[in-house]
């Protein structure tokens, strides 16, 4: 796996920082949608509350199945799966992308607030389906000042943090070297809390 101009471990922890968006996805910001591709730092994206922050850091990675020598799990969403413009167009994602969303066994909880819960775990064949195109993919992730959901494609996605105690439980020369990837990050507390509780990894239906 490529980053940049520097080459990271081709492992699910160093590939979830860098493949949530493909490219052409668009994000919203305060100047209207712009392709993820196009994003600078300093750009300002709004979160789900309408309320903008600027872009820190812009991971790209290009994951290239015959090298790899494995399926590359990327997930196509159609039109309107999520509910009318939810997405707007069908989107492609790859494998670190989350939506916010309150799975079919909560939605008779009126107190139940959405979570985060991976595409490829909603993934029914119809309306979410697995792709593995033979060509070269470029993705991207984002990263803000704080752990957020933002809309792209229409769609509610999070801003990218490794979890909360994923980098403890690492090797401290893996943990190094992923940190070294972010110019804005000395420490792990610089990540900021989740602010979005995740689902268990289990695949769902969407409806």
């Amino acid at each position: 796996m490529f980053i940049g101009q520097s080459r990271g471990p081709a492992v699910a922890l160093f590939e979830n920082a860098f493949s949530a968006f493909a490219r052409g996805t668009l994000v919203q910001t305060t100047n209207g949608e712009v392709a993820v591709e196009d994003l600078q730092p300093g750009d300002d994206i709004l979160d789900v509350d309408g309320q903008p922050s600027p872009v820190l850091w812009i991971g790209s990675s290009s994951f290239i199945p015959a090298d790899t020598g494995r399926r590359t799990p990327l997930v196509r969403v159609m039109s309107d799966s999520f509910g009318e413009g939810r997405p707007a167009g069908f989107s492609t994602f790859g494998p670190a992308a989350r939506v916010l969303h309150t799975p079919m066994s909560m939605r008779g909880d009126q107190s139940a607030k959405p979570v985060l819960t991976s595409l490829y775990d909603l993934v029914d064949g119809t309306n979410i389906i697995e792709i593995s195109p033979p060509t070269p993919v470029q993705l991207f992730h984002i990263c803000l000042k704080r752990h957020s959901v933002v809309c792209v494609n229409g769609l509610e996605v999070e801003t990218y943090h490794p979890g909360q105690n994923v980098l403890r439980n690492i090797p401290l020369h893996t943990r190094d070297k992923l940190l070294s990837l972010f110019p804005h990050i000395t420490k792990l507390e610089d990540f900021g809390p989740l602010n979005y509780r995740r689902a268990a990894q289990a695949r769902m239906p969407v409806a």
